[in-house]
């Protein structure tokens, strides 16, 4: 098969496997009374969508965690994981993948706009909008939360952290933020492709960077911006079960696209945990601990804190998810929209990077997860279609 048609398979089939999931469980959410335990198995499911920003291939270290995330030394790689990487840490992402489904011949596009466009609509690309570094995306087109209204079921939506299907010379720019695109919240959503800093912007403030999360530093120590978005997230799924929220009792589609590992890659987070941890750990297998410099200053070492920080705010979703008792209907998906930079990480053996229509920047792997689901701890070497969702 040609590779645009993976990549158009892989669109495709996504949007539509997530809609039709939804679609599915809330027709049969409307038949006639159920008991309690038989009712859950068949109400609409929450749905998380987390979205990392250029991890690579080989970003992902689940060789050296268990399926608790606990870690195991000298553990040989799992099927579809050969080149995970030794040097990251990221034990949560690690958890999701050994208790779910996971697809590691997945592809996504080499651009950051391309690949959201057609996640959030379920079309090829292209046919969003050509051109797509300088066109917005169409408010005609139908995202996901609009389609789940259009299927009758009252879902509550909300998108936090990087939207970026905008342009900043686009009229009436605003207009094609989360909440014009069926989001009930937005929280951080705008053209920006890439944060000023992942600390608070000095010259404007993140409430006009990231209208919706606050001023960072109204509390000592500032909140790291992974930090910041993970907690409006956290919050909005808090309200979806606190019995005097207008959001009690409804599900929910979360769209939670982090900007890590993106650029800048200066994270300044605490030296024993991060920066001196990983500066001081050596890479058994040579390859992702030689960046001595990657953007400002960054090195291997600031590169690997983004990672490790995005994972731990994974695990306060999965944590939260347990908290609030909802781990039984809710389907977990994660992906990242491109390949790695090859200034801050060893794609190999696969060619180029991030921003290049090669197979560096394509390849993905996506892990789902739901405990209700009895296909999980699958691997799938193949892109995702309808029946594995």
């Amino acid at each position: 098969m040609k590779m645009i048609e993976k990549i158009n398979a892989f669109f495709k089939t996504t949007h539509k496997a997530m809609i039709g999931l939804l679609a599915g469980t809330t027709a049969l959410s409307s038949s006639p009374a159920l008991p309690s335990a038989q009712a859950e198995e068949t109400s609409p499911p929450n749905v998380i969508l987390i979205l990392a920003d250029d991890l690579g291939w080989t970003d992902i270290n689940c060789r050296q965690y268990d399926s608790n995330g606990d870690y195991i030394q000298n553990s040989a790689p799992t099927p579809g994981g050969e080149y995970d990487s030794m040097y990251y840490e990221t034990p949560n992402i690690a958890k999701l993948r050994a208790n779910g489904m996971r697809f590691t011949n997945a592809y996504a596009c080499p651009s950051c706009k391309a690949t959201r466009a057609g996640l959030m609509t379920g079309k090829y690309p292209q046919r969003c909008q050509p051109r797509w570094s300088k066109i917005a995306l169409p408010l005609a087109e139908t995202t996901i939360p609009e389609a789940l209204d259009a299927g009758g079921t009252d879902y509550l939506s909300a998108h936090v952290g990087k939207w970026n299907l905008c342009n900043p010379d686009t009229v009436d720019l605003e207009h094609y933020y989360p909440d014009k695109q069926g989001f009930d919240y937005n929280y951080g959503g705008t053209w920006r492709a890439m944060p000023s800093s992942y600390w608070e912007n000095v010259l404007n403030g993140w409430e006009n960077d990231f209208p919706g999360l606050g001023d960072p530093c109204s509390s000592d120590p500032c909140e790291f911006l992974t930090d910041s978005l993970t907690t409006r997230a956290l919050e909005f799924m808090e309200s979806t079960t606190d019995p005097c929220s207008v959001n009690y009792n409804k599900p929910f589609f979360l769209n939670l696209a982090f900007h890590a590992p993106h650029l800048p890659v200066h994270s300044n987070l605490d030296s024993e945990l991060y920066q001196d941890h990983f500066s001081n750990k050596s890479d058994p297998t040579k390859r992702h601990d030689k960046y001595d410099y990657i953007w400002d200053g960054g090195d291997s070492a600031d590169y690997a804190a983004l990672i490790k920080r995005m994972d731990y705010n994974i695990g306060r979703v999965l944590d939260k998810i347990d908290t609030l008792g909802i781990d039984n209907n809710t389907i977990i998906i994660f992906l990242s929209d491109n390949g790695g930079w090859a200034r801050a990480t060893d794609n190999s053996p696969l060619n180029k990077q991030t921003g290049k229509a090669y197979i560096a920047s394509l390849q993905n792997e996506v892990v789902s997860v739901c405990r209700r689901w009895k296909k999980a701890h699958q691997h799938k070497n193949t892109y995702p279609y309808p029946q594995d969702f």
